[in-house]
């Protein structure tokens, strides 16, 4: 090998880091023929075998044959490789968990101990598992794990090894992935894997370029030493650099070179006799590596002499009972030669000869025999052959290549006569469940392209399966923001559900209902409130399990928006719990939006934090809207409570996540927390973030109060502490802001307008101060007044309706100053925003000033000149300055903070939580954590997190010495 001495370094300085503990991801990348495989093989040759600790080297090779690969094949053979290399008895052990090792089961085989285990449809399982093997081998070996070829690798494969790839997990890891660059194309799976990988932190590119002329004519040197100087000129020049053309050329005996690569290529094939080119054109349509006993169905003409020869000129190279070209290119342009119809009889060849495999059991061979039944014509066995593909694929908690695989049978399904039959389903029926896996993993546009594809095809035959499908379209519109796209297919699915009955008709509608209350406008609270439970009921009489998922799902965000809360809490608690894989993130996203109306911010940023881990797992691919929503939901939690920091990270990461077309009402969400964050940290709006807000004026009622929220509060924060004319008209800005609440799809949503009303509260208080009047205030103050009296008890609802109160209350001195001490005191329980807390303080304060309690009013002004701007409430604190400058008050400095309390928090954290701590205490990592405790460095991180949030710590030291501190008292369990 030549002139590659500073990627090979690249190589060594990643393999090194691994030695100190870093895992590592190395990304290979260049031009086919540019030596990628080279650069590697040179790299584990000069790996000490002496090492300690001893390095295990595994491969696993992507395989190209067809659009849709087996699920995990390259993930499968290099677990083989490990296995055989660390011995089975380690590699049981590094599993750990005998739940864990049945899940590794289902992409091999060989580990099951009794029968199949019976699985949940969830790939994240699968990534822990490995993740949990990889890490716990990786404590007393250094793996060095190589993946070639990933430009083919199947959907499944790309979405496991994204969790695998950007952890930090792993004590001795280095992984090596080698990626062909005229292969990977924009919007690609591979493409897509290659950009987020490449942006970890633990990630190294590799980019092999070409050859410059002087090591072009040093590798010509090498090979054939005996080359004239004017054919290593023409050698040279022709091959521009690139080895694998070089190598081919130097084999040219003739005086005229070859003008294409495929001439290159083939040039080397004509050399061969009859019989060895026929065997090698027999092969490239078998794929990159075809078993001998299967080669030797197709092609029993073939003699070893012959595969022999083809060995010996470097075509081929035979590795364990197998063949395989020596380069990709060789294979590509030997089955490029083969007329369409010699192509065809070929493909049908191997299907043939592995039917009767796939008869007995082999069911990994289906994907492979499906794409040869396909590319051999006959459709009816390639639809056969796809259905027990994809079962495979669901087994192996492949759920992308599964999608892929349900794809291909539902545009074969017209073509096959007796499809149904062949299916053992309806169209309409394999439609629903392809469209919920592509909802489970946030799969919008493919989850839309099957739906509208597949009501075409329906046609009038089934109107209940052609419900069912609009009701997923619906589904789909409304998880892309696309609300009038999802109102018209609920209008069809019902309009088509009319005129039938039976169960799956009442089942269809209760999800359809279900979803129609969501937007529903209801005047009267109650009634709608018998709607629901007459949807629940009916849904109860005729859904499965798995359809009743999403119908407690969208019935919890329909009592949530008008006011329900405790009810929609206890229903969402139920859909959480029962859900499978295709509704367990759907239910999630309601379940913060209900802990965050119930004003339970440190719960809801949890589950979002957990739930972007899960949706990780899943293979949800960014710019989908999840990862995004849940991002938001995140920043919106740390911001109520005062955690700015986690609030702005958390901001940046879902900003970039929002895809550059499409993505308005994502940027909208962003920009409203952004600017509520400003404005009440005393900064101007930023005018892009202004018109980024525009985007959700057509949404719904939870957007569009945000907006009206963070205008008001805008026109009012700036002028608090102002007077005169300028006050006057930022009040009546604040009054037009609110101007959309006599739209009645807004002013019945209850439980949004609890979220709005400490802003218009203040806001109908500041016009009564300033003697305005008008239609919109009228407006204002009656949906203020109905938002009061439909607060729930709960403590959220109750501290609102403090607060509210004493907004109103203009009576003598003394009723104000106990107006506000009560909506202060009822503030500080954390049921709402800090913000709102530290401005009811603020108004106690003015209050206090005017009933001249001197002592009161500086006690508070102290307070809040020091915590305010740490809370990001800086507006607070600096009308808090004024207010003690104007009256003459000295605010005295801060005291020095009591030393806190050892068990606060201790007694929140659960059983699980506190050991996790013990071992946080100790100084464990996570993945040190993980192998205590039998559970995933991922899960660890969570519990770790969440310890954190329950402690208010900022990071595992200062846990840990709160933990330390409460162990000495006496106080940790």
């Amino acid at each position: 090998m030549v002139a590659r001495t500073e990627e090979l370094g690249l190589l060594r300085d990643a393999f090194a880091r691994g030695r100190t503990g870093q895992p590592s991801v190395v990304l290979v990348r260049g031009e086919a023929g540019i030596g990628k495989t080279r650069l590697v093989e040179e790299f584990i040759a000069g790996i000490d075998s002496d090492e300690t600790p001893p390095v295990v080297v595994a491969v696993g090779q992507c395989v190209h044959l067809g659009t849709i690969g087996t699920p995990f094949l390259p993930v499968r053979r290099l677990l083989r490789a490990l296995r055989g290399k660390v011995g089975d008895n380690a590699f049981r052990e590094a599993v750990q968990a005998p739940g864990r090792l049945a899940v590794l089961g289902a992409i091999l085989p060989e580990l099951a101990t009794e029968g199949p285990a019976s699985l949940p449809g969830n790939p994240g399982l699968l990534a822990d598992a490995i993740e949990q093997l990889l890490v716990n081998l990786s404590f007393e070996r250094h793996l060095v794990l190589v993946l070639e070829d990933l430009h083919w690798a199947d959907a499944s494969t790309l979405d496991l090894l994204r969790s695998l790839a950007i952890t930090d997990d792993g004590s001795h890891l280095t992984i090596i992935c080698t990626f062909r660059l005229d292969d990977l194309h924009s919007g690609d799976p591979a493409a897509q894997f290659h950009g987020e990988v490449s942006a970890s932190r633990s990630a190294t590119t590799v980019e092999l370029g070409r050859l410059a002329p002087a090591h072009t004519a040093e590798l010509i040197g090498e090979l054939s030493p005996g080359l004239n100087p004017r054919a290593a000129t023409r050698v040279a020049a022709r091959s521009e650099g690139v080895p694998f053309i070089v190598e081919e050329l130097v084999g040219v005996d003739d005086g005229t070179l070859p003008s294409t690569l495929r001439d290159i290529v083939l040039a080397r094939i004509a050399r061969l006799s009859p019989d060895a080119r026929d065997a090698v054109s027999a092969l490239a349509v078998g794929g990159d590596r075809v078993d001998h006993a299967v080669f030797a169905e197709i092609d029993a003409r073939a003699t070893a002499a012959s595969m022999r020869e083809a060995i010996e000129s470097r075509v081929l190279v035979a590795t364990d009972g197998a063949y395989q070209f020596r380069h990709a290119l060789i294979r590509e342009a030997v089955y490029n030669e083969l007329l369409p119809g010699e192509r065809a009889a070929l493909h049908e060849q191997y299907a043939r000869a592995l039917q009767p495999r796939l008869d007995d059991g082999e069911t990994r061979l289906a994907t492979a025999a499906a794409e040869h039944w396909l590319r051999g014509g006959d459709l009816p066995r390639a639809f056969d052959a796809s259905m027990i593909a994809r079962e495979y694929a669901r087994a192996s908690l492949a759920v992308t290549g599964a999608i892929e695989l349900g794809d291909r049978l539902l545009n074969l399904w017209a073509q096959i006569p007796d499809a149904e039959a062949r299916a053992g389903t309806t169209l309409a029926d394999m439609t629903v469940t392809i469209m919920q896996e592509c909802n489970a993993i946030g799969r919008i546009t493919e989850m839309i392209s099957i739906g509208t594809r597949t009501i075409t095809a329906l046609g009038a035959a089934d109107p209940v399966g052609r419900a069912r499908v609009h009701r997923c379209l619906a589904v789909a519109y409304a998880n892309g923001d696309r609300p009038r796209e999802e109102r018209l297919e609920l209008g069809k699915a019902r309009r088509l559900l009319e005129r039938e009955h039976g169960r799956s008709r009442d089942a269809t509608l209760a999800l359809v209902v279900s979803m129609e209350l969501i937007s529903a406008v209801a005047d009267d609270r109650l009634r709608f409130r018998g709607e629901v439970d007459e949807c629940l009921e009916l849904a109860q009489r005729s859904c499965t399990d798995t359809e009743m998922g999403p119908v407690l799902t969208h019935a919890a965000w329909a009592l949530a928006d008008r006011g329900f809360l405790l009810d929609a809490a206890r229903l969402i608690e139920r859909a959480v719990e029962g859900s499978l894989l295709s509704g367990s993130l759907a239910a999630r996203t309601v379940e913060s939006h209900v802990l965050d109306l119930l004003g339970r911010f440190d719960d809801a940023a949890e589950v979002s934090e957990q739930s972007l881990t899960l949706a990780g797992e899943l293979g949800v691919r960014p710019g989908e809207g999840l990862l995004t929503f849940f991002l938001t939901s995140v920043a919106w939690a740390r911001m109520a409570l005062g955690d700015l920091p986690r609030a702005h990270a958390a901001l940046s990461q879902a900003m970039a996540d929002v895809p550059e077309d499409g993505g308005e009402p994502d940027r909208g969400r962003i920009a409203v927390i952004g600017a509520t964050m400003d404005t009440w940290d005393g900064r101007p709006l930023d005018a892009a973030a202004v018109e980024a807000m525009t985007a959700l004026a057509g949404g719904d009622a939870d957007d569009r109060l945000s907006v009206m929220v963070v205008t008001a509060e805008d026109e009012l924060n700036r002028t608090e502490d102002a007077s005169g004319l300028g006050r006057r008209r930022a009040t009546e800005g604040a009054v037009r802001a609110f101007a959309p609440l006599a739209d009645p799809s807004i002013s019945t949503h209850t439980g949004d307008l609890r979220a709005a009303l400490p802003a218009m509260a203040r806001t109908a208080h500041r016009a009564a101060a300033e003697g305005l009047a008008g239609e919109h205030l009228a407006q204002l103050i009656r949906t203020r007044d109905a938002t009061i009296a439909d607060l729930g008890d709960d403590p959220g609802g109750l501290t609102l309706r403090a607060v509210a109160a004493a907004e109103v209350t203009q009576a003598i001195e003394q009723d104000v100053v106990d107006a506000w001490h009560a909506a202060a005191d009822a503030a500080a329980a954390g049921f709402v925003p800090v913000r709102y807390r530290l401005y009811a303080e603020y108004r106690l304060a003015v209050a206090l000033t005017q009933a001249r309690d001197t002592t009161g009013a500086t006690r508070m002004l102290s307070h809040l000149i020091d915590e305010a701007p740490t809370k990001g409430a800086a507006v607070v604190g600096k009308c808090a300055r004024a207010l003690a400058s104007r009256h003459g008050i000295r605010v005295t400095p801060r005291r020095e903070a009591a030393p806190p309390d050892p068990t606060t928090g201790l007694e929140r954290l659960t059983p699980r939580e506190h050991e996790v701590l013990s071992l946080v205490a100790q100084g464990r990592s996570n993945p040190e954590i993980g192998r205590k405790l039998y559970m995933s460095p991922k899960t660890a991180s969570v519990h770790v997190s969440s310890i954190l949030v329950k402690l208010g710590a900022s990071n595992r030291t200062e846990a840990a010495t709160l933990y330390a501190t409460a162990l000495a008292h006496g106080d940790a369990d």
